[in-house]
């Protein structure tokens, strides 16, 4: 039982490399959309780490498949500290009781 779950938690490591290239290209993509929703005065507001005016920002708070994407990029930016967690606390609680 104790190979089982070990091999489980590995394979629940492994998860986090496609996780991470997952969030890098969402990542990608999402700027890629808010650079074509913005005009090119907000676009250099925003990069610059300007407060971007509200009426230029409308359009960025409306998309609902930005707002999508920012959910993934969330989750599959979490996931990785999730499964770091999961592995220490089965590796230092449960495998020592178990085996």
């Amino acid at each position: 039982m104790a190979d089982l779950l070990t091999i489980l938690v590995y394979l629940l490591m492994l998860s986090m490399f496609p996780a991470g290239a997952a969030w890098l290209v969402i990542f990608v993509m999402a700027n890629r959309r808010r650079r074509a929703l913005m005009n090119d005065e907000a676009w250099g507001a925003f990069a610059s780490g300007a407060q971007v005016p509200a009426e230029q920002r409308e359009p960025l708070d409306n998309d609902p498949k930005l707002r999508r994407m920012k959910q993934w990029n969330i989750v599959l930016f979490c996931w990785p500290l999730v499964v770091v967690i999961i592995a220490a606390a089965y590796f230092n609680f449960v495998l020592p009781q178990i085996s």
